[in-house]
């Protein structure tokens, strides 16, 4: 082999020295983006579940608070019979109330002003000396509103009651040390509301005045969808919840509100209630008057719905018990009551009532 062939030999390049075919390229772009896309589906889908998780974190914030409002505001609670308070104001609101609508009906407004209305002193006359002058009785006979109310919305229920409030630094002193909390639905926002237990001041010929402080309103949460609320009590060896409560009513402890007089033949206590006017109906609300308030509920059961703000379809629920402290169960057995009507009552409470059975909350 002569030194120009092999010269031309050295100058011819290798098979192993040519680069990527098309092919190959290809080939490697598709793996490229495969595990691209692999990696961007595993990032999305933690991000995905990091925001849906911190969404879900955040409603379950926000339930938690509702619940600890809700609580602190109970474990405050402040209750007393109205007429433990009240029956001495009331007496002199009935009367001026009596005088007002005998003055709108005969148009003489004499009497009523010279009673009630104010008086300008003159040199030797002090209208407090007068036996006849009472003055503004809205002033002298300050109403207060200690009842516990729960009104049944469907799923937008509202609750009102009183707490007591000690004197803080710096903080506005409240009558009695006591202020009427209020929850309510407006729109899908949970408000509660504070205000002085007083009932609204009135001028002397029955004017509705303001307060002299406005209410305070506080946002609990948004994006509400249900605050439902259930009260439960003791009957006859059986808890009972319903979905509205008045402390002022008679109709749930010990109460003859479903059979009415229990001496009446079985006819009657088929029958219902009396109505008025026919025989037995002052005895029955003789018996009635007799009966114990409903006072306080021995818990309340919150279920409270929450909508995620990204997602509306989205819903968080939580529900809890909470425990009344000042509640005081008065369940007493009637032992004049024979046991047919016994049944009977308890049939008729088992329609208007939830009973309650083990296990019932937990289910909820």
């Amino acid at each position: 082999m002569t030194v120009r062939t092999r010269q031309a030999e050295a100058a011819t390049p290798s098979p192993t020295t040519h680069g990527f075919t098309l092919l190959e390229l290809m080939l490697a772009i598709t793996i490229f983006a495969l595990v691209s896309v692999a990696i961007l589906a595993v990032f999305r889908t933690g991000t995905r579940t990091y925001e849906l998780s911190h969404r879900e974190m955040m409603l379950l914030q926000r339930s938690r608070y509702v619940f600890e409002t809700l609580e602190n505001d109970l474990m405050n609670l402040f209750y007393r019979d109205e007429t433990s308070y009240n029956v001495q104001a009331r007496r002199s609101i009935e009367e001026y109330q009596q005088y007002y609508l005998e003055a709108e009906r005969t148009g003489n407004w004499e009497t009523f002003r010279d009673r009630y209305g104010p008086r300008e002193r003159r040199r030797g006359e002090n209208p407090e000396s007068d036996p006849n002058y009472v003055g503004n009785p809205f002033e002298k006979a300050k109403l207060i509103d200690l009842q516990f109310v729960g009104q049944d919305g469907d799923e937008r229920d509202s609750l009102t009651f009183t707490t007591h409030r000690p004197l803080s630094l710096g903080g506005n002193y409240q009558f009695w040390g006591l202020e009427r909390v209020e929850y309510n639905i407006e729109g899908e926002f949970l408000i509660r509301s504070v205000q002085d237990v007083g009932t609204p001041p009135r001028s002397w010929d029955n004017q509705v005045l303001q307060k002299e402080e406005p209410p305070r309103y506080s946002i609990v949460a948004e994006g509400v969808q249900a605050f439902d609320l259930n009260y439960a009590f003791w009957w006859d060896n059986q808890w009972y919840e319903t979905s509205s409560w008045s402390s002022s009513n008679r109709q749930i402890r010990n109460s003859q509100y479903l059979l009415g007089d229990y001496e009446r033949d079985e006819r009657d206590h088929r029958a219902g209630l009396p109505v008025p006017g026919a025989p037995g109906w002052n005895d029955y609300l003789n018996e009635l008057d007799d009966q114990p308030l409903d006072r306080l509920p021995t818990y309340v059961r919150v279920r409270v719905v929450l909508a995620d703000p990204k997602n509306p379809q989205r819903q968080h629920e939580m529900v809890r018990v909470f425990r009344v402290p000042n509640s005081m169960e008065s369940w007493r057995p009637n032992r004049d009551i024979e046991d047919e009507d016994r049944d009977v009552e308890r049939d008729l409470r088992d329609k208007q009532y939830v009973p309650v059975r083990p296990g019932a909350l937990r289910k909820r």
